[in-house]
């Protein structure tokens, strides 16, 4: 974590990304070299470093452009998070190394366009049928889902009974739009998921989620590097507004 500051000029390049994410894959891999993403587990070959150190991550990201908080808020809290507290074994030692050095890229598809802020009232849905589960349904407003390589997809049964699971890219049924226009967060990729009768394997449920106590859990390790990056923001306000008056 000592290079953070010497990372951040060498790779977030804010000129040369302002107005576009098509460099963000390029992103995950530097972040990852640089131990940023997934930092707080252990094993898998995750930096294993402090939740304080984490945070200051996350606010100086954020003091630069909310786009790279956001970046390793999402990998780390909301698809890394995931995986290593309510995954398999197999599911672990497949998907969290490369995610941890920013080989894959992931999404959290929880949100949707007429639930909101309400997780509870979302309609995607899934069903068991003989090896597999079939998943139909939308998720909106989706960071990285446009250029994701692992979604993870949360859905509810006939019984409004939440399950989460890990969907790969170019899995038959499952697309992505781009969101486009934004007037900020230009470097962080946002966009739609569309499930379309897409069979999931069971291997790829996530075995030991726990109801919505699990996605709360996931949204809380989220909340807590936004709260940090909200004091690297304000920093720079600050700094900028000071140096506006004296000047």
């Amino acid at each position: 974590m000592e290079s953070t500051d010497d990372g951040f000029n060498d790779v977030l390049d804010v000129l040369g990304l302002h107005l576009t994410f098509q460099n963000s894959g390029n992103m995950y891999k530097d972040f990852g070299s640089m131990g940023f993403l997934g930092s707080t587990i252990e094993g898998y070959g995750s930096s294993n470093v402090s939740k304080v150190s984490y945070g200051l991550v996350a606010a100086e990201f954020e003091s630069i452009d909310s786009s790279y908080r956001s970046a390793i808020s999402v990998q780390s809290s909301l698809v890394i998070h995931p995986i290593n507290c309510f995954g398999s074994e197999e599911q672990k030692n497949k998907y969290l190394p490369d995610l941890i050095k920013g080989n894959l890229v992931g999404c959290f598809g929880l949100t949707e366009s007429e639930a909101g802020s309400d997780p509870s009232s979302m309609k995607t849905n899934f069903k068991e049928e003989n090896n597999y589960f079939v998943l139909n349904g939308s998720k909106n407003w989706i960071t990285n889902a446009p250029i994701a390589d692992i979604f993870i997809i949360w859905a509810l049964n006939d019984n409004d009974e939440i399950q989460g699971f890990i969907i790969e890219k170019n899995t038959e049924g499952l697309s992505t739009s781009l969101i486009a226009n934004k007037t900020s967060l230009k470097i962080s990729p946002t966009g739609q998921i569309i499930l379309n009768n897409v069979k999931i394997p069971k291997e790829n449920i996530l075995p030991k989620v726990q109801g919505w106590k699990s996605v709360f859990s996931c949204l809380n390790n989220a909340r807590y590097g936004i709260a940090w990056g909200v004091m690297g923001a304000a920093q720079t306000a600050w700094l900028i507004a000071k140096d506006y008056s004296e000047n």
